[in-house]
């Protein structure tokens, strides 16, 4: 059986890897109101940054049930799969992912314990075990290693989108924005954090 990488779309890769590496997608479902779109087939973020831009909400996301994931696994009947996971810690996405794999002996569903850049930097070493030929087992050995060293840091250079998904004041953003702060996070361990904040023009801060 061939071993196959598959994933939840939150990751975040250019088109030319997701070919590379032959990267299976696991659509997230974004809501706009009452409007859902299936992430990468009729929705991309251009899309959702510029419908932000124009006025909209800051778009939802719902965690891909059971019975979406119980099909998804379905067509990889005849090959091994590795299926990256958002973090537990972020979604139940996992849990559902889980419980829907338990159906199958052949889908190894792995916890990343990271969202979007994390996520892609692990799938690109998976896809590369994958291509040098290493054995399912060995593959998710490899993962189950890396994925604790995994940490993702990045500056956030305006609080708008944070400031309209509700996560921080109107008077924050705007003290932060007179002030030129630029706050940092930081994803480890299944955990999104507030880390430094830096003050000044964005490339003086980076």
């Amino acid at each position: 059986m061939k071993v196959v990488l598959a994933a939840d779309s939150a990751l975040d890769l250019d088109d030319f890897l997701y070919e590379k590496y032959k990267i299976q997608l696991m659509p997230v479902t974004i809501t706009f109101g009452e409007e859902s779109y299936q992430d990468t087939i009729d929705i991309t973020s251009n899309d959702i940054y510029e419908r932000v831009k124009q006025g909209a909400d800051i778009p939802k996301t719902a965690a891909t049930n059971i019975v979406e994931y119980y099909e998804f696994f379905k067509q990889f009947e005849n090959d091994n799969v590795i299926f990256l996971s958002m973090g537990s810690g972020f979604t139940s996405a996992y849990q559902n992912a889980v419980i829907a794999s338990k159906e199958f002996e052949n889908i190894h569903v792995i916890d990343t314990k990271n969202l979007s850049n994390g996520m892609g930097l692990l799938a690109i070493m998976v896809g590369e075990a994958i291509q040098s030929g290493q054995s399912i087992d060995e593959t998710v050995l490899l993962i189950e290693d890396l994925i604790p060293k995994v940490r993702v840091t990045l500056m956030v250079d305006t609080l708008e989108y944070v400031a309209k998904g509700g996560r921080v004041s109107a008077l924050t953003k705007v003290s932060a924005e007179a002030l030129k702060i630029h706050p940092s996070i930081t994803i480890v361990d299944n955990e999104l954090k507030i880390g430094r904040l830096f003050r000044g023009r964005r490339d003086k801060a980076a």
